[in-house]
């Protein structure tokens, strides 16, 4: 039998001196869709940030595909998965049409020929 493709096994996360996630496990099976859902401040995103390796757990395991996204296999691991965590990443000083026709020129597309988005 193949590992799962994520196993989170009695983690726990402590930030701020407060404890964020407690003791939580969850296995996911092959095709299998899992939503995290909760109120604002329930830990969701620590969730995610520990499941992809980029917080310290106080205790417990993370592996994707059998592999520890802490240990030697990280790497690999990380390697499985695609995690776009939410940002505000547009400049402040650009507008939608700006950065619209900005991502067209990143990309080597022509600008669009109309404007999708109101100033």
């Amino acid at each position: 039998m193949s590992a799962p493709p994520l196993s989170i096994d009695d983690i726990s996360v402590r930030r701020a001196g407060r404890w964020i996630l407690s003791r939580l496990t969850l296995q996911v099976a092959p095709g299998e869709t899992v939503a995290v859902v909760g109120p604002n401040g329930s830990g969701k995103t620590t969730l995610l940030w520990a499941a992809v390796g980029r917080l310290a757990l106080a205790r417990g395991a993370v592996t994707i595909c059998g592999h520890d996204v802490h240990g030697p296999g990280a790497r690999h691991a990380l390697m499985q998965v695609g995690f776009v965590p939410e940002a505000n990443a547009a400049p402040g000083f650009l507008t939608g049409n700006e950065l619209w026709s900005l991502a067209a020129a990143v990309r080597g597309a022509a600008p669009p020929a109309e404007q999708l988005l109101s100033d």
